[in-house]
């Protein structure tokens, strides 16, 4: 992007707006976005990925969380261990 001086889409663009919709698409995929990722002008195709990576990192970390949140709520291993011991 920097290099052929390609913008980067802001929030705003409509472009933006479509793959937000395309990426509601129940099990969306690869066929889903090939229209953009292969599309013959790079701007369109870079930010297509660069939104398809964002996404992925968001979904990412939020699965990570669930596992951060258990442990804090129930504890480790040992403290489940513990509890099932003196309750069972």
């Amino acid at each position: 992007m920097r290099t052929n001086k390609l913008p980067r889409r802001d929030k705003n663009h409509p472009l933006k707006a479509r793959f937000l919709e395309l990426n509601k698409t129940p099990k969306a995929n690869y066929a889903t976005f090939q229209k953009d990722i292969e599309h013959e002008n790079p701007e369109i195709c870079v930010n297509t990925m660069i939104m398809l990576i964002t996404l992925t990192v968001y979904r990412l970390r939020k699965q990570m969380k669930v596992p951060e949140t258990a442990f804090v709520n129930e504890g480790g291993l040992r403290e489940r261990m513990t509890k099932v011991r003196q309750t069972g």
